[in-house]
């Protein structure tokens, strides 16, 4: 699997240089599942995302700091 060599490659490359490493076009659970184990903790792509103009962007993180996103306390 030459895509699979190639991913951990990169990943090693950048956990080497300790920069971060962002995995670009995850688009099914198994690709997402493969650059986990690689130790890429950030990625975009279809599976996760579809583009988005800025405006839509801006709501989206609107919404996600509303505070029925947060997470409830214990208490």
């Amino acid at each position: 699997h030459r895509r699979e060599l190639i991913a951990r490659t990169i990943a090693n490359l950048a956990a080497g240089l300790e920069i971060e490493c962002i995995a670009e076009g995850i688009e099914t659970p198994q690709q997402l599942e493969m650059i986990s184990r690689f130790g890429c903790t950030a990625g975009q792509g279809y599976m996760l995302g579809y583009p988005m103009s800025l405006e839509q962007a801006i709501a989206l993180i609107k919404e996600r700091a509303s505070p029925s996103h947060l997470p409830r306390s214990a208490a």
